[in-house]
């Protein structure tokens, strides 16, 4: 399965509003868009691995598409 983030990977930030889950991409901080500041730890993981989830078949889903279109363009 194709990740967007690990949860080893990734800390969450609280301020009064909002509560940010933010990532290390090869040096390179990304964040993930605010969550309410009063969602929990596990709340917020489990928002992680849906967005995993459909971030995984989204790839799937392209890859199978630029393949049809290969073999389209071969006449296959």
């Amino acid at each position: 399965m194709t990740v967007y983030a690990y949860e080893f990977e990734c800390n969450i930030e609280r301020d009064s509003e909002y509560a940010i889950l933010r990532h290390n991409y090869k040096g390179i901080i990304c964040s993930f868009p605010c969550f309410p500041a009063d969602w929990s730890d596990e709340q917020i993981y489990f928002a992680l691995q849906f967005a995993n989830k459909v971030y995984s078949e989204g790839v799937e889903y392209g890859s199978k598409m630029k393949a049809d279109e290969i073999r389209k363009t071969l006449g296959l």
